[in-house]
């Protein structure tokens, strides 16, 4: 996967620029990678050059921001040392280091899914309502990584309304607005 990733990458600086289009891993017909996915491993390429490091880095950046924001959003719910094990446990954990091994773009889903998370967390304990819109468009560009993050996000959804209706958390109206316009944003482009 990584050596077709890569391939793909490569490729895509010579076709017309298409951010939310899809490429095909292998050949038309065949599992497609999400161009988000490859423009941001394509940007990668150009600032550390064609490598194996930069190959590597194409996944292990993902997976470094997966762990910082998890660490984040931990230390919005539990005490310094908690978030520190949370975050360690993701950097060490066998899932989230195989998957960034193998380059697969899975890896920028839980990336962008993580720091949605995190987003939210913010904004209902700081009451940041920026933070509720980056969160949202964090939730939106991660439906254009792979193809589970559209139940992953309606899961994520769904939680955040069943915490909401449980009244264990009440942000404000406002706060739950801000977090749908900056989906609804980032979505536009697959409403096409």
């Amino acid at each position: 996967d990584e050596l077709a990733t890569l391939r793909n990458t490569l490729m895509l600086a010579d076709k017309p620029f298409d951010l939310f289009g899809q490429s095909p891993l292998f050949q038309p017909g065949w599992v497609e990678t999400p161009n988000l996915y490859l423009y941001g491993n394509l940007l990668i390429m150009n600032l550390a050059g064609i490598s194996l490091t930069s190959l590597k880095l194409c996944s292990a950046i993902p997976g470094i921001i997966t762990a910082l924001a998890l660490f984040g959003a931990a230390r919005q719910l539990f005490t310094r040392p908690v978030a520190l094990a949370v975050g360690l446990l993701c950097a060490l954990a066998s899932w989230p280091v195989r998957l960034s091994r193998y380059g697969w773009d899975a890896t920028a889903m839980v990336a962008w899914l993580s720091l949605a998370w995190w987003l939210i967390l913010v904004s209902w304990h700081q009451r940041y309502r920026w933070c509720s819109y980056l969160a949202g468009l964090c939730l939106g560009l991660s439906l254009y990584t792979y193809v589970a993050a559209r139940l992953a996000v309606a899961v994520m959804l769904a939680g955040l309304v069943v915490v909401w209706w449980r009244r264990a958390a009440r942000p404000a109206v406002g706060t739950w607005w801000t977090l749908l316009g900056g989906l609804a944003i980032a979505t536009l482009p697959l409403v096409e």
